[in-house]
């Protein structure tokens, strides 16, 4: 898509295919001021194939700054013969409306052997550079005037779940190029169920790893619940607008629009401990409509550089937007210190958790404490009025841990009271609660459903999702029947009416999908409330034991 040029902020190159029939496929151009409502200009007739057994198909639009014109290209195949010869096409226009004739700047008289499926054309320091898709994998060719062009060069392009690249459209932008792809299953039997796909490149060869930015909803009645293709996006205020192909169980195609605030969704977050190291590890957010004690967020979290739990003691960071965090003025983390007896994996801090109480107006900070030698497990807390002074610390639970356990324990203050979810030694969900912290309910216990029998969970977060009195929560769960372990866990959600019955879990998002090269697998996270929406603060695991966070939005969509 081009913006911006006489009279239309946005230029669209389409094509007709109704029932599959390749011979109506013929390129056209569209104009619109808002990607909603679009005026449609016919190309000449100079560009219908001259020949019942030739069809044109994959039009994409360029921008020509040489000549501040714009080009159009597509393929064009003849499947007369047994070797079906192949044609890149092009033509220009210095207004939109009035068309060079077609002109032949690629040729093949067998496309088994040389094809050019879905070009994608860029004019950039005089030079065309053209990606297109054969055999499987993305190409580059450039050329200076159309008619020498270098030797193929196969780019370095990985898609996270193996599936086949199709059609693209590549652009350039404040992150070098960046690439939409419609990709399909690697054992599909067809290309009807194709998702969209996005990655970066700083020279067009070698891509940042593909992740899906799209897919669709087999399960719905949507107009686009079978298969999405050709997708082509520009920048704008939103972030991404992109208008994509769509079709139905039954066939009928259509062009939908949809918006993204950023198609690589996540933001690293740098939490920086007192040790010196960025390996931040179980965040715990608090978010405030107007700033508290000078910042908006608040943030508990433990240091775990290369699993070292001898660092691993409540820190305390505040924000003002979710992204940059500070240590708060006249404060010194660590909130609580190493224990003075700290046997690694048997004495140790873990596990800290941060809420707003609003009947004293302090934030608290609760963590775990453990004593293996002493068969203990406590539940600690500090509160503060303004961010600086904390009170001292206070044991407010306390069990034989041989017996009862308080893992990844999430607590919030709730209608007067004090409400307590953890993971138990049999990996259920266990829930209590009390209004003094001296007189406990009885644990309460839920094995949480996930879409497998053999995944447990082991890392919960807990909020009272704003102005509702619904409860939701984040888990990461190992599957047991495998040796993996812990360490290569996704995340879930589910939500509760009550706080006590909980919904069925379903995936929130995977290793492979959360943005960060190298990760193995996720761990403890959490929500946070933003004016862009809610927010999802992960901690990560990568191959070489690295620990992390980073943040993605679960509101970035938007579709019309």
């Amino acid at each position: 898509m081009k913006t911006d040029w006489h009279g239309y902020r946005y230029w669209a190159a389409v094509a007709p295919y109704p029932d599959y029939n390749t011979r109506f496929e013929d390129p056209c151009v569209a104009a619109s001021n808002d990607l909603e409502n679009w005026d449609t200009f016919h190309l000449p007739e100079s560009t219908k194939p001259a020949k019942e057994s030739t069809y044109n198909s994959c039009v994409s639009i360029m921008s020509n700054p040489d000549t501040n014109s714009i080009e159009l290209w597509w393929r064009q195949v003849d499947k007369d013969g047994d070797r079906q010869a192949e044609q890149i096409i092009r033509i220009s226009s210095a207004d939109g409306i009035t068309w060079s004739n077609p002109e032949v700047v690629l040729e093949s008289n067998d496309r088994s052997v040389q094809s050019w499926y879905s070009p994608s054309v860029i004019k950039s320091n005089g030079s065309y550079q053209m990606w297109y898709v054969s055999k499987r994998k993305l190409w580059l060719i450039e050329s200076s005037d159309c008619s020498k062009w270098s030797e193929p060069i196969c780019c370095n392009l990985d898609v996270q779940d193996g599936s086949v690249i199709w059609n693209i459209d590549i652009s350039q932008s404040d992150h070098g190029y960046e690439i939409i792809s419609s990709n399909y299953a690697n054992n599909a039997t067809n290309h009807d169920e194709m998702s969209l796909y996005h990655a970066t490149s700083e020279d067009g060869i070698n891509w940042s790893r593909e992740k899906t930015v799209l897919s669709p909803e087999s399960t719905s009645d949507a107009w686009d619940n079978k298969g999405l293709y050709c997708g082509s996006f520009v920048e704008d205020d939103f972030g991404y607008s992109m208008i994509y192909s769509g079709h139905d169980d039954n066939n009928h195609k259509g062009l939908g629009l949809t918006r993204f605030r950023s198609f690589q969704k996540t933001t690293p977050i740098n939490l920086e401990s007192s040790y010196g190291d960025a390996e931040g590890y179980h965040p715990s957010i608090v978010s405030f409509d107007e700033p508290w004690n000078g910042y908006q967020y608040w943030c508990a979290f433990s240091p775990y550089p290369h699993a070292d739990d001898e660092k691993e003691n409540p820190h305390i960071l505040a924000s003002d937007d979710c992204v940059a965090w500070n240590i708060p003025d006249d404060y010194a983390n660590p909130l609580d210190p190493t224990p003075s007896n700290y046997e690694k994996g048997v004495i140790y801090n873990s596990d800290p958790v941060l809420f707003f109480n609003e009947d004293s107006s302090q934030l608290e900070c609760w963590w775990r404490f453990v004593d293996d030698k002493s068969d203990i497990v406590q539940l600690k807390r500090r509160c503060t009025s303004n961010g600086r002074d904390w009170s001292d610390v206070e044991i407010v639970l306390q069990a034989k841990r041989s017996e009862l356990d308080y893992i990844s324990f999430a607590v919030i203050r709730d209608s007067g009271k004090y409400k307590v979810w953890s993971i138990g030694l049999d990996r259920s969900l266990q829930y209590c609660e009390t209004s003094d912290l001296q007189n406990w309910s009885e644990v309460q216990t839920e094995q949480l459903t996930y879409p497998s029998d053999t995944l447990k969970s082991w890392h919960i977060g807990v909020n009272k999702k704003p102005g509702t009195d619904c409860y939701e929560m984040v888990i990461c769960a190992n599957d047991s029947s495998t040796d993996a372990k812990r360490r290569y866990m996704s995340l879930y959600e589910t939500s509760s009416a009550d706080g006590i019955t909980w919904n069925q879990c379903s995936v929130l998002l995977a290793p492979d999908d959360c943005g960060v090269d190298a990760v193995r697998g996720l761990y403890k996270s959490c929500f946070a409330y933003t004016p862009e929406g809610r927010q999802l603060l992960f901690s990560y695991i990568e191959n070489d034991e690295t620990r992390g966070v980073g943040m993605t939005s679960l509101e970035e969509q938007d579709d019309i």
